[in-house]
């Protein structure tokens, strides 16, 4: 979406937005990857980093589209799956 918008290209939503993601800083993600690399029991071990906190893909892009000025489309179609 960023990338995106900052071309001046419309953000595309499939479907209605409603899809929830939880984004994270890029240190937090390193910093859990590398505590997941020095601990014994984490070794083939399945974890989910996230910071508890989720944004919808329809109010994410919102907010990049205005602040880069990049108008959002909705693509509702019977071949968008969510």
């Amino acid at each position: 979406m960023i990338q995106a918008a900052l071309s001046h290209k419309p953000i595309t939503i499939f479907g209605d937005g409603k899809q929830i993601r939880d984004y994270i800083h890029i240190c937090d993600l390193v910093q859990a990857l590398l505590l997941c690399g020095e601990q014994q029991a984490a070794v083939n071990e399945v974890f989910n980093i996230g910071s508890g906190e989720g944004v919808s893909m329809v109010e994410a892009a919102l907010r990049i589209g205005s602040i880069a000025g990049a108008p959002v489309v909705f693509l509702r179609g019977r071949n968008v799956s969510n």
